[in-house]
Parts: C-alpha cells; structure tokens; sequence
C-alpha cells in the first residue's frame, strides 16, 4: 500500500505484529505490548523476508532511548 518495507513493518509491528507469539517474524510475548525490542527485532526479520534479502534493517548503539519523560517523584 504504498510503502517502502521498512514503514510497512513498522507499521505492522505497531499494530501488534511485533508482539504475536505465533508471528513467523516476531520475537513477541504476546502481553498485548509491543516493546521497543520486539519491534526492532520484528521489523529486522521482516524486512529482509519482503525485499528477499535485498534490503537489511542496520542499527547502531544502544535501545535504552527514552520514550516519555515525565517529572521526577517529589
């Protein structure tokens, strides 16, 4: 649908593919959260699975990336 396979994984893996147990691509848990590992480790594998390893998800340093901050308890 107009995306490249990276969106369309991202994507995917948003709307909870990333989390599925039973996903050939996913490393999921199936606790109805998609976690930043399960999403980098979904959109990896299904990336090279839609482009026939033409194309290869790259990642550098660490996933400790903050999401949200919020104010510190008082």
């Amino acid at each position: 649908g107009g995306h490249g396979a990276f969106a369309y994984a991202l994507l995917q893996g948003l709307k909870g593919e990333a989390d599925s147990k039973t996903a050939k691509n996913a490393r999921g848990n199936g606790d109805g959260t998609v976690d930043l590992d399960e999403l980098v480790s979904y959109i990896r594998r299904e990336v090279g699975d839609l482009t026939d390893n033409a194309q290869h998800v790259q990642d550098e340093g660490r996933l400790d990336v903050v999401l949200r901050k919020t104010e510190a308890p008082p």
